[in-house]
């Protein structure tokens, strides 16, 4: 399995939109690529993880990314399964 197949789920997170706290957006994009690399039992590749999230600016709902969307995507089985609803469009990204 190649190493990106459990992060083209982050396309999906992402919606274009200006933001305004960009260093806590891109560790919250940081924390779901965690996300994706743990539910595959992969080693988290930050240099890989940081080109991912490099033009995220900002988070649509903080709570819901971390209560609702990151637990979801920890417990899909690897790759498979919906994204889930409290994900989409979380990050935005310039």
């Amino acid at each position: 399995m190649s190493a990106r197949v459990p992060f083209g789920v982050l396309a999906v997170l992402l919606l274009v939109a200006c933001g305004t706290d960009e260093g806590e957006a891109r560790e919250a994009c940081m924390d779901v690529e965690r996300a994706l690399a743990a539910r595959c039992d992969m080693p988290f590749d930050e240099s890989l993880a940081e080109e991912e999230c490099r033009d995220v600016v900002d988070i649509r709902d903080r709570e819901e990314l971390y209560e609702e969307c990151i637990p979801a995507i920890e417990a899909l089985p690897c790759g498979e399964g919906p994204v889930p609803e409290s994900c989409l469009g979380q990050l935005l990204v310039e």
